[in-house]
């Protein structure tokens, strides 16, 4: 980005005390990919009264800075440009000039550390050996990709859980947009690289940038805006519970008093024990500050500097967090994170792609028992359940998890099935299917019960996943699935297939089904449906079912 400034000593004089710097948003930078097809807002602050102008591509509009010393335009629908060219931003005698700016598709990149973790980082040992490849796979990628017309920015984690973190000019936590390469490939998120490399490989010389605003090891609710948790009925009990909460917990932070002679009696009994020859004492627990699990702060520090650039739509790996924390609450959050984006963009119903969980044993049991509650799974039914949402999709990550490992190193499946949703639904290419068999409808025939899949695709199957290598379809017996009576025990059910797109589950052990679920486990070998075009089922729960009466 390069400033010029005309002006004369004496102007200089007169004008420096008032003078407000002319600035568009932190993430209008030198490369930057802005979104083809849509009415773009350009905007950033300058001396109030005065007008901008902002040119490119044999455009220009012009504003008035507001009294706060605010400023936008619109740019109309611009086409597809792979050559960089420069945008100009003028206002009286001073100008802003961003050079090499690119037009294509424009995606922001969010959630926790399944989004945030890097290239880089995801080179390292796997926990499960046999995944290995993926690491190495990772690493030669890292290493040896180039792409000019692919393009990252990356905003650094920042919280704030009052007040909207605003850049202008300079970046404060954003890394300015760069371009894929050696040097560049090891800090990016392997997610999002991976599903952008997809997209530029299908849509030929259109440019992509990717926008990544993630924060490892975060719950949903900070990403959700706070005027969102304010006006929700559903939302705002929950809200006013946390800030009671965090509001008790910051001021015992704040008293420093106490945490320094906490301090002070750790360091003069380590002098004591380091004398008497014995083993330095354990420190004091002391208390952290948790201001980025309020509801709304990252969203303040991260994500409302972006809003309203133009994108064509979000994708979204988070949830982990949310397993040990009130899962049942998931399923309103996630839907209210999706409205609320929507919402503050002003763009309608934009595509918001998410995973459904990876596979996870944790500290789950190890063993084949059926599980009765599991809170990685009511995430991930949670997750199933908000493709009822206008211009949402699901990729499923069951197979290519860790049990060992919440972090697994496959993220080269993550961006591809993210990517072929995209392809399909929002681009338009010709995919006969994207997703993997998903709960249609449940009816019981005496003590079996018949359930119909969508996204069937032509068939249903057993299969496996091997590494680094595409699904294997095979005649093996359908596994997975879970059934329990009234007694509400839950055994491993019978499947057989009964139509493309239809399931028949038992079990000898249950003769008044009341429910059926599937991949109800972090972790097992037992998941191995899929349709035939190679993609997984869907974790799903049926609920309590209708009885014979009832369904008359």
């Amino acid at each position: 980005m390069r400033k010029i400034f005309i002006l004369t000593a004496a102007v200089i004089a007169s004008a420096l005390p008032c003078f407000a710097r002319l600035n568009p948003a932190a993430v209008f930078s030198d490369g930057a990919v802005l979104q083809q097809g849509l009415r773009l807002p350009v905007w950033g602050i300058g001396d109030p009264g005065k007008t901008v102008s902002v040119e490119f591509a044999s455009q220009k509009v012009e504003a008035q800075v507001d009294a706060d010393g605010k400023w936008k335009v619109y740019l109309e629908p611009l086409r597809v440009s792979s050559e960089g060219a420069p945008m100009t931003i003028r206002s009286d005698s001073e100008s802003v000039i961003l050079q090499d700016i690119l037009v294509g598709e424009v995606w922001l990149c969010s959630g926790q550390s399944n989004m945030a973790y890097s290239l880089g980082v995801l080179t390292k040992a796997a926990k499960t050996p046999k995944l290995q490849p993926y690491g190495d796979y990772n690493k030669n990628v890292a290493e040896e990709f180039t792409d000019p017309l692919l393009r990252f920015n990356r905003v650094g984690p920042v919280s704030s859980p009052k007040e909207q973190v605003l850049s202008f000019g300079a970046p404060r936590n954003l890394s300015g947009w760069k371009s894929a390469g050696a040097r560049v490939n090891s800090g990016v998120s392997a997610t999002a690289f991976y599903f952008g490399k997809e997209l530029r490989e299908a849509l030929g010389s259109v440019p992509v940038g990717l926008i990544v605003a993630a924060w490892a090891g975060r719950p949903i609710e900070p990403f959700i805006p706070q005027a969102y948790w304010e006006s929700d009925p559903q939302l705002s009990p929950y809200y006013a519970r946390a800030q009671a909460y965090f509001e008790e917990h910051n001021a015992y932070l704040a008293d420093r008093a106490a945490i320094e002679e906490a301090m002070a009696a750790f360091r003069e009994e380590s002098k004591r024990a380091a004398a008497d020859g014995l083993p330095r004492p354990a420190p004091p627990r002391l208390p952290q500050s948790r201001e980025n699990q309020l509801p709304g702060a990252i969203f303040n520090g991260m994500i409302a500097q972006l809003v309203p650039y133009g994108l064509r739509g979000v994708i979204w790996y988070q949830g982990e967090s949310n397993a040990t924390d009130m899962p049942e609450l998931y399923a309103v959050h996630f839907r209210g994170l999706i409205q609320s984006w929507r919402k503050v963009w002003g763009q309608g119903d934009f595509p918001f792609y998410y995973c459904q969980l990876a596979g996870y044993a944790g500290r789950e049991k190890r063993d084949d028992t059926p599980v009765g509650d599991n809170a990685w799974s009511t995430i991930s039914e949670a997750q199933r359940q908000a493709l009822d949402l206008p211009g949402t999709g699901m990729a499923v990550m069951k197979d290519i998890g860790d049990a060992d490992d919440i972090h697994p190193v496959n993220k080269l499946d993550v961006g591809k099935r993210l990517a072929i949703g995209a392809l399909k639904n929002t681009y338009g290419k010709p995919v006969p299917v994207c997703s993997g068999p998903l709960y249609g409808e449940a009816r019981r025939e005496g003590a079996r019960v018949l359930i119909r899949f969508d996204q069937a695709g032509s068939g249903l199957s057993a299969g496996i996943k091997p590494v680094m290598q595409p699904v294997q379809l095979n005649d093996g017996a359908i596994d997975g699935f879970q059934i329990c009576g009234p007694d509400g025990k839950w055994t491993w059910a019978t499947v057989e297939v009964t139509a493309p797109d239809t399931l028949a589950v038992w079990s000898a052990a249950v003769s008044d089904p009341v429910e059926v679920r599937y991949g109800w486990k972090g972790y097992s070998d037992r998941f191995n449906f899929y349709n035939k075009e190679g993609f997984p089922a869907a974790v799903f729960a049926t609920g309590r079912l209708l009885n014979q009466k009832e369904q008359k």
